[in-house]
């Protein structure tokens, strides 16, 4: 039985247990063909707009909020805006906090490998460190949703290469990737690379994706290699 996945899956909200939840939601099938799900890149939206939002945040925090992060004393170290510089002054690469986009709007950007966890966790001790030298001497996102998790996964034994005359598959020699479709993934392509015997499935919004997605890999491989 294939896991149905409902409008409240697609809720962009963080999801810090991730792992749990995938966990408390994934029976492996039989035959397992699946060797193993990792999350590779997990993209963070976050917002600092003058909104009632951040006016509700101001007072919770006691002290006005400034949203013009990018123009902290700390911030304008890492950055320049001189458009001759290689480096974009938007843009911030970190050891610990990933890649970093900030806007004049007070939207913020942030990629990366790991968790969600991670991700919310490089956010705030990112901003809390930028805000240093703003108006305010305080930024703090008001809205954060994870809309896309990248995830990768491979299998336990090639599958075959009749996978490219599957009715759900797309191919094109112009690409070396197989693309794969579902109703039941909505946003969701997958990109089976026959080479490697893996495959990445961008756009996962929720756990709950990705115990369907791993079960329709599963059963395509299955189906392909009977």
């Amino acid at each position: 039985m294939l896991s149905q996945t409902s409008k409240s899956d697609l809720a962009r909200t963080p999801q810090l247990l991730y792992a749990r939840r995938f966990k408390n939601r994934y029976v492996a099938p039989k035959p397992n063909r699946i060797k193993f799900l990792r999350r590779a890149n997990v993209v963070l939206h976050a917002r600092s707009t003058f909104t009632p939002r951040l006016l509700h945040t101001a007072a919770m925090c006691g002290r006005p909020l400034d949203t013009a992060l990018a123009n902290g004393r700390s911030a304008k170290m890492l950055a320049t805006s001189d458009p001759r510089s290689p480096f974009s002054h938007k843009r911030y690469t970190l050891k610990k906090h990933g890649k970093l986009l900030i806007f004049r709007t007070g939207d913020i950007i942030r990629a990366g490998k790991h968790t969600h966890g991670d991700a919310v966790t490089a956010l705030y001790a990112f901003t809390r460190w930028a805000s240093k030298g703003t108006a305010a001497s305080l930024s703090w996102p008001t809205t954060v949703s994870i809309p896309n998790t990248v995830c990768n996964a491979a299998y336990t034994v090639p599958i075959k290469e009749s996978v490219k005359e599957h009715y759900r598959a797309t191919h094109t020699p112009k690409f070396p990737g197989i693309a794969l479709g579902w109703q039941a993934l909505q946003g969701v392509t997958v990109e089976l690379f026959l080479k490697r015997n893996n495959w990445i499935a961008p756009g996962i919004a929720s756990p709950e994706m990705l115990v369907t997605a791993s079960e329709l890999m599963n059963q395509l491989h299955v189906e392909v290699n009977q």
